[in-house]
């Protein structure tokens, strides 16, 4: 009886996978490097250190805030500004760490250069470059005059450029002409579609504000 052609085929077991270890972002407590540790060693209280170096080094002295500055950043020839190197935010500031303590690079730059800061002062930017940690470029204010900063350096949308704006320019004089001659919030604000809220902090000012 001739032996049948048919290719064989071997059961191989199944092949069983390690499940993907979940990496979150952390900033060294000895250097400030940011680096990815494991939620496991997290949730068992370790993960506080880049290396084995740096976890080893308990009796050596940690970095002081100049020295982290130095270490994290790279002169911009051009800009003047000095770059942060390590973890960022997602707004694009540098991330560090000091003693333990989460620090914005920047804010962590200017207290080194000028000592302690206000905890309600927003240190702002001259080269509106977030990324950039030169004590120079930095100033202390307030969120006010942050806000300032980023209107007068067209910053900000405002006005028709927001995406969600209902209104324009032109609709602005219009809207303080009618509400001045006596007519209602509510009928102005039928008739552009938009809130009484709006129409009423248009009348008063406080919204578009650019549009004299």
């Amino acid at each position: 009886m001739a032996r049948s052609s048919a290719p064989r085929f071997r059961l191989q077991p199944p092949v069983v996978r390690e499940p993907r270890k979940r990496t979150i972002p952390r900033i060294c407590e000895r250097c400030g490097t940011a680096f990815l540790s494991c939620a496991s060693e997290i949730n068992g209280g370790h993960g506080r250190f880049c290396t084995s170096r740096c976890a080893n080094a308990r009796g050596r002295k940690q970095a002081s805030a100049s020295e982290i500055i130095e270490g994290g950043s790279i002169p911009e020839p051009n800009s003047g500004c000095w770059l942060w190197t390590g973890g960022v935010t997602g707004a694009g500031y540098g991330a560090t760490s000091m003693d333990g303590k989460f620090w914005l690079a920047h804010r962590l730059s200017y207290f080194a250069a000028n000592g302690e800061i206000d905890p309600e002062a927003v240190i702002r930017h001259h080269c509106d470059t977030p990324a950039c940690v030169n004590p120079a470029h930095l100033i202390a204010g307030t969120v006010q005059d942050n806000s300032d900063d980023a209107v007068a350096r067209g910053l900000t949308e405002r006005g028709s450029d927001r995406y969600n704006a209902k209104l324009n320019e032109s609709d602005i004089p219009l809207i303080r002409s009618a509400v001045a001659r006596g007519r209602s919030v509510t009928s102005v604000a039928i008739e552009y579609s938009v809130s009484r809220k709006l129409i009423q902090l248009i009348r008063d000012n406080l919204r578009w504000r650019h549009v004299i």
